[in-house]
């Protein structure tokens, strides 16, 4: 699933793709990251968020929370 918007609220990260479908990420499972591009493996799959969506310096936060949360 692509990822249409990234929100950070109560520690969690939520993803919602275009067909409004939200996943609440408590700490996240496989991250790929590749420049800009990610990719996030939740409970209900991969979803991807592609280097046009969104300039890097936007992202910077999310990539931070992942990665001071991931599981070990």
């Amino acid at each position: 699933m692509e990822v249409r918007a990234l929100a950070m609220q109560d520690g969690a990260l939520w993803v919602s793709n275009h067909r409004k479908v939200q996943q609440q990420l408590e700490r996240p499972g496989r991250v790929l990251r590749l420049g800009p591009w990610l990719a996030l493996q939740t409970p209900r799959g991969w979803w991807h968020l592609f280097e046009d969506q969104a300039p890097l310096e936007q992202l910077q936060p999310y990539y931070q929370w992942l990665w001071l949360n991931r599981q070990r």
